[in-house]
C-alpha cells in the first residue's frame, strides 16, 4: 500500500532505522540540515521537523550552535497499576497539597513541579500584541462587567472551533470561567452536595484532591492505567456503589500519568454513565497539546443524552495567568452552573476574555499550540533521559505522548514525601506521588513537570534527586 504518511515523518523513519542500525552511534554526530537538504533533495522544513520527530521518539538530541547527535533509545518500562480501596475514602490532605503547591510557585526553587510552562515558551509578544488590540478597540466593552457566562465574541470564537463533536456547540452553550478549576468546583457543586463520592483516577490532579475535601465529598478511586487510563470495567464497579453522584476524568494526557483512553473505551464510558445517570467532569485541559497525529477526540462527542460535562482551558497553551476557562455543561445543568457562577464571582475578566479571543481570531494561538508540540514532545524526552540516567536502574517512568508531566515509580522502599522534603531544603520542587490519591497510595512515586525548559539547572537537580533516591536505598 502507498505511503501516506508526511514527508518529514518518513524522513524520521528512515534515519530512526540508521540509528538502529547502528549506522550512527550513540552520541555520534549526524548530518546536519544543509547536508540532507543537498543530499536528498527536499526542504529545510521537512528535515527540521525530521529531526523533531526524531527528538519526539528520544531518537536524537539537539544541541545548541553543534547540530543533533543520536541517542540511544530509551525503553525504560512503564509504572505498574496497583490496588485501590473498594469504598470512598474522606480525603485529608489540605496542609499537604497547600505546601506541595506553595513550593510550585516559589521563583526560589528549580520548577519541577507546577505544571506551568516556562517563561520561554510563552506567546508573550502575541499577547502584547493582542491585549493592546483590546484596548484601542474595545476598551469600554473591556472595563465593564460582562455576561455571567462570558464575553460574547469569545464565545462566538469558540463555537466556531473544531471540537469533534457530533453538533457543533452554540454560542448559548457555552459558561467562560476563571480556569478550568472553577468550572470543576461549579459542575461538583451543581452535581453533589456534602457526603457524596466523586469517581476519581487513581492517581490523579492533586488540586483535585483539594478541592473534594473542602466540598466534604468522598472520593472513591479507581485506578489508572499509565498507557490508557481509566478502565470502563473498574468504572462500571465503582458506579455500582448508590453514593457515587459524579465521575472526574482527564482522558487526554492525564495528569500525573499522561495516559490516552482509547476512543472505545470513550464510548463505553459514556454509555455507563448515561445509563447510570451519573454525570462526567471531562477535564480536557491538554488535548491540543498532542505530540503528532491527531487531537483525541473528547468523550462529550458521544455524549447524546446530556451527562458530560466538558471542561478545558487556555492555562495550558497561553499561560496561567490569564485565567480563562471554558465549560459546555449540556442543556442538563447549563443554566444552574451559570446562575452558581453568577453567585460566585458575577463574571469573568472581560479584558482577559477578549485578549484570548483576538488570539484565537488571529490565529495566534493555533501558532502556538504548533509550537508547543514540538517543544514540548522534545523536552518531555529530555527529562526522561535525564531520569533513566540519574535514577536507580529499576525505576519506572511514562512515556507521555501528549502534555507535559512525568510519572516516575521508584523502587518500593524509596518515600517520594520523604524526598519531597529533602529536595525541598536542597532548593528544588516535586510533586510526592501521595498527594496524587485520596488514600494517600503512591509514596514511592513523584511527578515531574517537564513544562521547564532543560538546561544544565534543571540536568543537575535531577542529578541531585537521583543521588537522593539512591541514598534511600
Amino acid at each position: 500500500m502507498e505511503n501516506r504518511s508526511p514527508r518529514y515523518q518518513q524522513l524520521a523513519d528512515q534515519l530512526q532505522q540508521a540509528i538502529e542500525q547502528g549506522t550512527y552511534a550513540p552520541g555520534e554526530r549526524m548530518p546536519s540540515v544543509r547536508h540532507l537538504q543537498r543530499r536528498l533533495n527536499v526542504s529545510i522544513t521537512t528535515i527540521s521537523s525530521a529531526y523533531v520527530e526524531l527528538e519526539r521518539r528520544g531518537l536524537a538530541e539537539a544541541r545548541p550552535r553543534s547540530g543533533y547527535f543520536a541517542r540511544t533509545p530509551l525503553k525504560q518500562p512503564i509504572p505498574q497499576t496497583s490496588a485501590v480501596p473498594g469504598e470512598p475514602v474522606k480525603v485529608r490532605q489540605g496542609p499537604m497539597t497547600r505546601a506541595v503547591e506553595s513550593a510550585a510557585m516559589s521563583d526560589a526553587l528549580v520548577p519541577l513541579a507546577g505544571a506551568i510552562l516556562d517563561e520561554a515558551l510563552l506567546p508573550l509578544i502575541d499577547i502584547r500584541r493582542a491585549a493592546r488590540s483590546v484596548m484601542r478597540e474595545q476598551a469600554a466593552a473591556a472595563m465593564a462587567y460582562g455576561p455571567p457566562a462570558g464575553a460574547m465574541p469569545l464565545r462566538r470564537a469558540l463555537a466556531q472551533q473544531p471540537w469533534g463533536f457530533a453538533q457543533p456547540p452554540g454560542v448559548d452553550e457555552i459558561l467562560l470561567t476563571q480556569g478550568a478549576l472553577e468550572a470543576i468546583s461549579l459542575a461538583l457543586r451543581t452535581i453533589t452536595r456534602p457526603g457524596d463520592a466523586v469517581v476519581v483516577e487513581s492517581p490523579s490532579f492533586y488540586g483535585f484532591m483539594q478541592m473534594i475535601e473542602q466540598m466534604g465529598l468522598y472520593a472513591m478511586e479507581v485506578v489508572t492505567d499509565a498507557q490508557h487510563g481509566m478502565q470502563p470495567a473498574d468504572l462500571a464497579r465503582a458506579l455500582e456503589d448508590p453514593r457515587v453522584k459524579a465521575v472526574l476524568s482527564i482522558p487526554s494526557f492525564h495528569n500525573p500519568m499522561g495516559a490516552v483512553m482509547p476512543e472505545a473505551n470513550r464510548k463505553e464510558i459514556v454509555r455507563l454513565i448515561t445509563q447510570r445517570q451519573v454525570p462526567l467532569i471531562e477535564d480536557d485541559i491538554y488535548g491540543d497539546l498532542h505530540y503528532g497525529g491527531v487531537r483525541p477526540t473528547p468523550m462529550k462527542a458521544w455524549d447524546k443524552e446530556g451527562w458530560v460535562i466538558y471542561v478545558s482551558s487556555f492555562s495550558k497553551v497561553l499561560g496561567p495567568g490569564l485565567r480563562v476557562g471554558l465549560c459546555m455543561p449540556g442543556p442538563r445543568f447549563y443554566e444552574k452552573m451559570v446562575s452558581l457562577k453568577m453567585a460566585t464571582s458575577l463574571t469573568s475578566s472581560m479584558f482577559t476574555q477578549l485578549t484570548v479571543a483576538s488570539l484565537l481570531l488571529s490565529g495566534a494561538y493555533g501558532r502556538q499550540v504548533r509550537h508547543l508540540r514540538k517543544a514540548l514532545s522534545a523536552n518531555v524526552q529530555r527529562f526522561r533521559h535525564g531520569v533513566a540516567s540519574a535514577f536507580p536502574a529499576e525505576t519506572r517512568m511514562t512515556h507521555p505522548q501528549g502534555g507535559f508531566t512525568v510519572w516516575v515509580e521508584m523502587p518500593a522502599q524509596v518515600d517520594g514525601v520523604a524526598l519531597y522534603e529533602e529536595a525541598l531544603a536542597a532548593g528544588i520542587a516535586i510533586v510526592p506521588g501521595a498527594v496524587c490519591s485520596p488514600s494517600g497510595r503512591y509514596r514511592h512515586c513523584i511527578r515531574l513537570s517537564a513544562g521547564t525548559l532543560w538546561s544544565r539547572r534543571v540536568e543537575k537537580a535531577i542529578a541531585r534527586l537521583g543521588e537522593m533516591v539512591h541514598q534511600q536505598l
